[in-house]
């Protein structure tokens, strides 16, 4: 597949295998948007290194958080970019729910990413999953900022797979 590059220093339409299917899971309104690639690392490395943490992940017992996590982990680190070529925040209080939801797994992978992410070359950005500190909750924003954080789309509400809906006669 291609990646098709916009005028955007850092952003480019995402149209890959590794994470395709986990962005149409959750924030359907940016899913065709460009998203975020780290130039420090590059979209190779970006999905070498998503692809690692994916094989990591089939040893999660829980099938719910690892389709969350899978599809967090893509979100966070293809964040969606913003009109002004700007990858765009995502909110503290999903951060901390996917804590609070997957703890087990979550402290599993997090010590494993130390063992992952030491092994690649550095990079300025993190690859994977958010420090929940470094972001801001929602009520953080100023009430006339239109660049508010983003919510995953997963929290508050059972989260179901496109492809579930398929299975049960509905697409």
């Amino acid at each position: 597949m291609v990646l098709s590059l916009l005028s955007y220093e850092h952003c480019a339409v995402y149209n890959r295998s590794v994470c395709g299917v986990f962005l149409n899971q959750s924030l359907w309104e940016y899913r065709w948007k460009p998203r975020y690639i780290d130039s420090n690392v590059g979209l190779n490395q970006t999905e070498t290194t998503i692809s690692i943490f994916m094989k990591f992940l089939d040893k999660v017992k829980d099938l719910e958080c690892k389709k969350i996590i899978q599809t967090l982990l893509c979100q966070y680190t293809l964040s969606p970019c913003n009109d002004k070529g700007k990858e765009m925040p995502f909110c503290r209080e999903d951060c901390e729910e996917l804590f609070l939801q997957c703890e087990k797994p979550m402290i599993e992978i997090m010590g494993a990413a130390k063992v992952i992410l030491s092994q690649l070359s550095a990079s300025k950005r993190p690859i994977g999953f958010p420090n929940c500190t470094r972001l801001k909750y929602r009520h953080e924003y100023p009430k006339n900022d239109k660049e508010k954080c983003l919510h995953f789309g997963i929290f508050g509400k059972r989260f179901f797979f496109f492809w579930t809906l398929c299975y049960i006669g509905n697409g």
